[in-house]
């Protein structure tokens, strides 16, 4: 379609040249004319009458393919019209499909975000789990003292005695 359009631009112009070069050409040869008949010594009213009569034809003449060259001109500047209108909408989708995408794109940097808030928070529990773990640990390692009744037959607790633990943790 673009061939066919750029073809009737083309022709457009061309007839639009050719009718300013004949438009031209034919104002010399009737002015020339007009002289011919002036120093053939035709009444001036005749002369005048027939400058007019070459000028009206010519120009009705010229007027036909100028009309053409407007109409192929018109059309081809309406085609490209409804050409550029679709390259816009095309342009305009991809527009939107591009700001559909960065739409997901931020989700996606939102969502990284908060995960990534969310790893810190674990991380740092589990910094705290470590801490307590460790403190555990270190008091596990500790020798461990229990009371026994037997010992003293005092029942309040400040008369009990520690008992020294054996290795499987058993009292005796």
């Amino acid at each position: 379609m673009n061939n066919i359009m750029g073809y009737m631009t083309f022709v457009a112009t061309a007839i639009g040249l050719i009718a300013v070069l004949v438009n031209d050409r034919f104002s010399q040869w009737n002015k020339g004319k007009h002289r011919d008949e002036k120093n053939s010594n035709v009444d001036f009213k005749q002369r005048l009458d027939n400058y007019i009569k070459r000028k009206k034809i010519f120009d009705r003449c010229i007027y036909y393919p100028l009309v053409i060259a407007a109409i192929l001109s018109l059309i081809a500047a309406y085609k490209d019209k409804q050409e550029l209108d679709g390259v816009i909408n095309k342009l305009n989708n991809v527009s939107s499909a591009f700001s559909g995408l960065n739409n997901k794109i931020q989700a996606y940097d939102n969502q990284i975000q908060k995960n990534q808030t969310d790893i810190l928070k674990i991380a740092n529990q589990l910094q705290q789990v470590e801490l307590k773990l460790t403190q555990v640990q270190q008091t596990a390692t500790k020798p461990n003292k229990t009371y026994s009744k037997e010992d003293n037959n005092n029942s309040s607790i400040g008369n009990l005695k520690p008992k020294k633990r054996n290795k499987r943790g058993c009292n005796k």
